[in-house]
């Protein structure tokens, strides 16, 4: 992994050597690529582009919404790739907005919205899941007059089960590796087609001493926010964000019904994030923690995350009756820590002794 090590500051450079397949870029760590793989699509999801300025997209959103979203509509608008489609899902108001932008900027760009119901764990929200499916499924087809083979489907479902299956036996793991080759490998899953990605080794395993902490929020800001992280003296042991154990935890089991078996993995998910309404989210995520002897809870929040923001108070408590202590920090542009987040760190640090 070490030649593409600008793939994993500038995702643009790998997306746009690939020129063999159309390109579908995806705004959700739900939506299953493997169905855009089976339609033939070079399918990416999009990871935070630490990017500070955003002339572009400023002008095209009149909503305030996080910098992930932000960051994706500048690429898009600045050119730096030129997809044949963008997916957004329902459940976050900010991606379902993009398509209206998108629209309006690029108006031969097709953008397309997957609706999923919102309700995580329940039978029927998993067959409302395959309705969504087929839907979607049926609109692409209608707009680039093309069937969706099932075999192919089939085989595509199978190596991005592989792909997550390497991810989350990391994630699951996160521990026994170095936290900044563990987040390259996760961000690696969203960009590179699976063969590619099937084919790059396992990242580093690295032992450390440092204070054993729980990172949680939606896409990492960055890598060099990892190693920022990592430079204080903690030792990230335990995920639960959207690039790596969340969407890692997507398991499809087997059955005749290729798209209930891809909604089931979708609505039962092992970890979910809090656009999904989950009883046992806090219970998983400080079960996790727990587990693993974790000190420090570092919570980051973009700005104008509703669905973060809104938890954070009630995660927060549950940590700390678990004996864990929860620091909240809120990031926006820029890759790495600011300095007031590395003193809060440091004042973290120096009350856990």
């Amino acid at each position: 992994m070490q030649e593409d090590e600008g793939v994993f500051i500038d995702p643009t450079r790998i997306i746009n050597s690939r020129k063999d397949r159309p390109l579908a870029v995806v705004f959700s760590s739900y939506f299953p690529l493997e169905i855009l793989d089976a339609f033939g699509f070079y399918a990416v999801t999009l990871p935070n582009i630490p990017i500070t300025e955003l002339p572009n997209a400023e002008a095209g959103l009149e909503s305030f919404v996080c910098h992930p979203v932000r960051s994706w509509l500048e690429v898009l608008l600045g050119g730096e790739i030129r997809p044949a489609l963008v997916v957004t899902q329902s459940g976050c108001d900010a991606r379902v907005v993009l398509c209206g932008v998108i629209r309006e900027a690029l108006g031969d760009v097709p953008c397309l919205t997957l609706s999923l119901p919102i309700v995580a764990n329940d039978e029927k929200a998993a067959i409302m899941a395959k309705n969504a499916l087929l839907s979607f499924s049926k609109d692409v087809e209608d707009l680039f007059q093309k069937k969706l083979d099932l075999e192919r489907l089939r085989d595509a479902i199978a190596k991005r089960q592989e792909v997550r299956s390497r991810c989350f036996r990391v994630f699951s793991s996160l521990e026994e590796y170095d936290s900044t080759e563990a987040y390259k490998y996760a961000i690696a899953s969203q960009i590179f087609p699976p063969d590619e990605f099937l084919a790059l080794p396992l990242p580093k395993k690295a032992l450390s001493n440092g204070v054993y902490a729980l990172l949680s929020g939606s896409s990492i800001p960055s890598v060099r926010f990892i190693e920022d992280i990592k430079s204080l003296g903690i030792k990230i042991a335990v995920d639960d964000t959207c690039t790596g154990i969340r969407q890692a935890s997507r398991q499809v089991e087997e059955d005749k019904d290729l798209f209930y078996a891809i909604a089931k993995s979708i609505i039962f998910r092992r970890f979910h994030g809090p656009t999904m309404v989950c009883k046992t989210r806090q219970a998983d995520v400080v079960g996790l923690a727990k587990e693993k002897d974790v000190k420090l809870a570092i919570l980051f929040i973009y700005k104008f995350c509703d669905p973060h923001f809104f938890e954070a108070p009630a995660l927060c408590e549950t940590l700390r009756n678990a004996g864990i202590f929860p620091i909240t920090i809120e990031v926006d542009s820029g890759e790495g820590l600011l300095e007031r987040n590395k003193t809060m760190l440091k004042s973290a640090l120096e009350s856990l002794g």
